[in-house]
C-alpha cells in the first residue's frame, strides 16, 4: 500500500488499517526506526492521568491506574461530603 507524506510531514493511515488495528482519533502510536524503515506501533493502554502501564482499569475507551482512580474517588468524596 502506498501513501504520501504531505507538505508538513503528516501521513494518513488508510481506513482499512485503522479499522483492523482499532485505531481511533486521539490514539497514540509509537514511531521508531528499524533496518527495514519506519515502524508505527499502536501504543498499549496507559493511565490517562499519569501514563503508567500498570494496574489499569478500563473505563470505556480510557484507562486509569488504581492509584489515580483512588485519588479521583477521594476528590469526589470531598466534593460531595
Amino acid at each position: 500500500m502506498k501513501i504520501k507524506i504531505d507538505s508538513i510531514g503528516r501521513v494518513v493511515i488508510p481506513v482499512q488499517i485503522r479499522k483492523y488495528l482499532e485505531l481511533r482519533s486521539g490514539d497514540c502510536l509509537d514511531v521508531f526506526f528499524s533496518e527495514e524503515g519506519i515502524v508505527m506501533k499502536k501504543r498499549e493502554k496507559t493511565c490517562m492521568i499519569c501514563h503508567t502501564e500498570k494496574d489499569l482499569v478500563r473505563i470505556g475507551r480510557h484507562a486509569l491506574c488504581g492509584k489515580c482512580l483512588k485519588k479521583l474517588a477521594a476528590r469526589q468524596k470531598k466534593r460531595s461530603g
